[in-house]
């Protein structure tokens, strides 16, 4: 989502982004092998004043949401963190937790999730 497009929303509209398999490109807090690009979807999001809601209350790397099947590397919990939610700067005071669920298994990924107060 560009500025261009986040500029036309009101200013009485708070909007929650969520991102899932758009190839954001973060890098990741403890794998290495997983950083991108510093021009990525994620990036320009938290330059135009999007905030990670999961980052909010968790600062430690290896917290996945997808891992290859094929490499069975949810075993060794070696992922990518691909999936999640961002609120604008007016939503930011009403997100009470974010949270990533690994435990949760039948996909390459796990769920994810926020609670807001409303």
């Amino acid at each position: 989502m560009d500025r261009k497009n986040i500029d036309s929303i009101s200013e009485e509209e708070t909007l929650i982004v969520r991102s899932s398999e758009r190839n954001p490109q973060i890098q990741d807090l403890s794998n290495t092998m997983n950083s991108k690009s510093s021009n990525s979807i994620v990036d320009k999001l938290i330059e135009n004043g999007w905030v990670d809601t999961f980052r909010m209350f968790n600062q430690n790397g290896e917290n996945y949401t997808w891992w290859d099947q094929f490499t069975r590397a949810r075993d060794r919990n070696v992922g990518w963190r691909i999936d999640y939610f961002f609120v604008d700067e007016v939503l930011k005071d009403q997100v009470k937790s974010a949270f990533i669920m690994p435990e949760i298994l039948g996909s390459d990924h796990c769920p994810v999730g926020i609670e807001l107060e409303v």
